[in-house]
């Protein structure tokens, strides 16, 4: 064996590889004659293979791309939060199978919650057994609205080649404490617009100088002195 590569086909039919070419050099120390050298060329034979897709029947509303064997967790970075003010989910998906192109699980939420696209970060291998590893999801979740809600389950499913089957996955609730929105640094009451800034930045009402009678005094001021 001198190499050895994991493929993942994303088209469905039958699928033809030309046959691959080499050119080998062999050098031997012969006692008698010294040094033989030699070469080959190789040809290997063409080879066809059919893609099929996944059963439907069973298939959960979860699934996304997952193909192999897989565990899963969900992880919340806290139980209390104000509304707009991020909480961040952390999803870890490890096993053997298309971690490459493994899409990220949906996480469905209540109303009164947005959320964005994660963060992923990738640590896998590619070993003889297969792709092995972890992909890490970190999402970003931003509550809109007060009141007290539970995340989850949520669930991951994937296929399994073995035993054509489809495993879904579910993880634990969690708890979510919302209380009001985020309040205004500046000194003032709380935001607008349920608390999202539309703006830039935030300024302090002050008493506007165009049409105080200062105002008026400096700006007939240059016309008296011409007079003068």
């Amino acid at each position: 064996t001198l190499r050895r590569v994991w493929m993942i086909p994303s088209i469905l039919g039958k699928l033809d590889f030309k046959p691959l070419n080499a050119s080998f050099t062999c050098v031997l120390n012969d006692e008698n004659v010294g040094l033989l050298q030699f070469s080959y060329d190789a040809k290997s034979e063409p080879v066809q293979f059919e893609v099929f897709n996944l059963p439907n029947d069973n298939k959960p509303e979860s699934f996304t791309n997952a193909m192999g064997e897989f565990i899963w967790s969900v992880k919340i970075d806290k139980s209390m939060a104000k509304a707009n003010e991020p909480v961040k989910a952390k999803v870890r998906i490890s096993g053997t199978g298309n971690l490459p192109v493994l899409e990220a699980p949906v996480l469905d939420l209540p109303d009164g919650f947005e959320i964005f696209e994660p963060n992923v970060k990738s640590n896998y291998k590619i070993e003889i057994k297969g792709i092995n590893g972890d992909k890490n999801f970190e999402y970003l979740i931003m509550p809109r609205k007060e009141g007290e809600y539970w995340l989850g389950p949520f669930t991951f499913s994937y296929f399994n080649p073995s035993s054509q089957k489809y495993i879904e996955l579910k993880s634990d609730s969690f708890k979510l404490n919302i209380k009001g929105i985020i309040a205004d640094t500046t000194g003032g009451t709380p935001l607008a617009n349920n608390g999202i800034f539309t703006g830039g930045k935030v300024y302090k009402k002050k008493d506007p100088f165009f049409g105080n009678p200062l105002y008026y005094i400096l700006l007939g001021l240059p016309f008296l002195l011409g007079l003068g």
